[in-house]
Parts: structure tokens; C-alpha cells; sequence
């Protein structure tokens, strides 16, 4: 579209949504900043503290989850393949210490290797915040509009 500015192109995602955005960026270059929401950086984890995971989620959606089950699953959690996130990408993630669906522990550890490989990266803790953060909306809204607004 002629009223895009190909060089100030953003993604945002939430839960799903934001791993599927880790994988998007190790796939192009044109991606200069990420916003990411309760993030499922290590899906191997996350099998383990959420059992029902298995059978609700992942034998659905992912083809032949049952053969390989290790390998499919670290293939989508970026915790795994932090060395293929661009270097000079600048992403902000937002997440709720009380996430009952997403634990905030592998986002800490995930947040601390990206910065030693020099990525620009910003972890926002909601102190009480729930999966969705709702009852942070406003202040969410207002970070990541700064954060559109600074990186772009």
C-alpha cells in the first residue's frame, strides 16, 4: 500500500500470537519491532506444568505431535533458538505475574539470554496481572503505543 512505510513495520502478538511472532522474525528481515503478550517462550515447560496442554492444544494443532513430540515443541518455543532472533530487532514484551496459563519464570530467563546476545528487549512485569493482563488494560495501551512510538 502506498501509505506504508516498509521500513517501520511492527508485529504484536498475545500468548500464541506472540510465539508465532519469535518464528516470523527468524524468517525475514523486514521486521523492525515486536510487542509480544504472555509469551509460551518454552512449550516443553509448559507440557510438563499444564498437562491438559497435551491433549487440548497440542495433539490438536500440531501435525504429528504424537511422533515427535520433543523436537515439535522445541521447534516452536524460542527459548530453544535464541541465536536466530535478529540482533537489531527491539522487542517489548509484556507479561503478568499472575499468569495462570503462561509461567513468567522462562520469559525471565528468555529476556536475560536475548539481552547477552545484545538484542534490545524490555520485559514488563504486571505485578497481579492475569494471562490476558485486562485488568492492566489502560496502562498496556499506553506502553506499548510509547513503545510503537520510540521504536518504529
Amino acid at each position: 500500500m502506498p501509505i506504508t512505510d516498509p521500513n517501520r513495520i511492527a508485529m504484536f502478538g498475545w500468548s500464541r500470537g506472540s510465539m508465532m511472532s519469535l518464528i516470523a522474525v527468524t524468517k525475514t528481515n523486514r521486521i523492525k519491532t515486536l510487542v509480544l503478550g504472555a509469551t509460551p517462550v518454552d512449550l516443553v515447560l509448559s507440557a510438563i506444568n499444564r498437562p491438559s496442554l497435551e491433549h487440548d492444544v497440542f495433539k490438536r494443532l500440531i501435525p504429528g505431535y504424537e511422533f515427535d513430540k520433543l523436537a515439535l515443541l522445541e521447534e516452536r518455543s524460542a527459548i530453544y533458538w535464541p541465536e536466530k532472533i535478529p540482533k537489531d530487532i527491539s522487542i517489548l514484551m509484556l507479561h503478568g505475574t499472575n499468569d495462570e496459563r503462561t509461567g513468567i519464570v522462562p520469559v525471565f530467563k528468555f529476556a536475560d539470554t536475548m539481552k547477552s546476545l545484545g538484542v534490545n528487549i524490555e520485559l514488563k512485569e504486571f505485578p497481579s496481572g492475569s494471562h490476558t493482563l485486562i485488568e492492566s488494560k489502560v496502562s498496556v495501551y499506553r506502553k506499548v503505543l510509547s513503545w510503537f512510538n520510540e521504536h518504529l
